[in-house]
């Protein structure tokens, strides 16, 4: 008798907001596994779950390196997905672990058309993304009423930047690279805003950015000046 899949978003590190559906899931699954990105790194997927998981029970770890060769990335995501297969065709209950949101920039997402359609019932978690967390700790609503609000990631680069920062009242940039700089230099000739969140504190943006892929930047048209927390 075939098991399940989960799929499960664990939020923006933040133990308090894990979802009750993903403390079900960490709970229940006869078998985690949890993505590092080499076979001796610490998953922080596994840090943010291991206080609400059982004693003894079956953590596993899955490669994915951060590569930008979709070629290369694909043999791990095989390889995932395999092994989540093994376990749920043995009857089962399998939860793949992810930061933020798995269908928002997730590996999760990317394993999902490795799982489906195989017979095995897949479902998937969602998870509370960074930038909402970002908003609601600056107290500062993403968009209101018509207007127009884009998630851009800036590691695959700057083309069509531009266009949304025109037309949108708020952006949210993430995954930060060696465009950052350029981006924000690009939304302050264009009259915007630009605020760094990171380790739980909002920040007007320095001159000289900080490149760290664990932090976001809310562009905006100015309303009014965001309260940056000391």
């Amino acid at each position: 008798m075939a098991g399940k899949i989960l799929i499960v978003g664990l939020g923006p590190g933040r133990q308090e907001l894990l979802t009750l559906m993903a403390l079900d899931a960490l709970r229940m699954a006869d078998v985690l596994f949890v993505p590092t990105a080499s076979s001796n790194a610490t998953s922080r997927a596994l840090q943010v779950a291991l206080p609400n998981l059982r004693p003894n029970q079956d953590v596993r770890t899955l490669v994915f390196p951060m590569v930008p060769d979709e070629a290369r990335l694909e043999g791990y995501l095989k390889e995932a997905a395999e092994a989540l297969l093994q376990e749920a065709r043995l009857g089962k209950s399998v939860a793949f672990l992810c930061l933020g949101d798995p269908m928002l920039y997730g590996t999760g997402a990317r394993l999902l058309p490795y799982v489906t359609q195989t017979g095995i019932p897949v479902e998937v978690v969602p998870g509370v993304s960074s930038f909402s967390l970002a908003a609601a700790s600056a107290l500062v609503p993403l968009a209101l009423g018509d207007e127009a609000f884009a998630v851009y990631p800036l590691s695959y680069g700057i083309d069509g930047l531009k266009p949304l920062m025109e037309s949108c009242t708020t952006v949210v940039l993430v995954k930060p690279s060696r465009h950052l700089e350029e981006a924000i230099r690009m939304a302050r000739e264009l009259n915007k805003e630009v605020y760094r969140f990171r380790e739980g504190k909002l920040e007007m943006a320095s001159e000289e950015p900080q490149d760290s892929y664990f932090s976001l930047y809310i562009v905006r048209s100015p309303r009014c000046r965001l309260p940056t927390t000391p």
